[in-house]
């Protein structure tokens, strides 16, 4: 449960201030995204969980601009990815994964940014999904 924000007052359960939480340890690092666009995002992964009736652990949820991956994307003159505004990366494989893009797919156009790793070491393999515009929607593999 993340305690951050249950103390908003957001009916968050299924998932911690650990794996939500920026882990870049810079001391500029805001640590928690309080945005608007990223607690809906949040609230959606909620009900994705719900939908799926399975536990979803997180390997990336929000990463502010001083982490590494965010920061390398603007020193190559880009902006910062979905991940520094409102995007998750499931950690799923095999069935489970089959599962958890059928429920994404049920939940209709709000995930438009669907990234798929389904390769290597299962204990590394994810799903990830942001809500970019439908005009963006993209789906990919990794």
């Amino acid at each position: 449960m993340s305690e951050h924000y249950q103390k908003l007052g957001y009916n968050v359960t299924h998932f911690t201030d650990d794996e939500l939480s920026c882990h870049c340890g810079d001391p500029r690092c805001p640590q928690f995204n309080d945005s608007e666009e990223f607690i809906v995002t949040l609230l959606n992964l909620e009900a994705l969980r719900n939908i799926t009736n399975e536990s979803l652990p997180l390997s990336s949820a929000f990463r502010c601009e001083y982490h590494p991956i965010e920061a390398a994307k603007i020193k190559k003159g880009g902006k910062a990815g979905w991940h520094n505004r409102a995007a998750f990366d499931i950690k799923c494989s095999g069935a489970k994964a089959s599962r958890v893009l059928v429920a994404i797919f049920k939940m209709g156009e709000y995930w438009n940014g669907i990234g798929v790793s389904q390769k290597g070491e299962h204990s590394k393999r994810f799903i990830h999904i942001d809500p970019r515009p439908i005009e963006e929607r993209w789906v990919w593999s990794y």
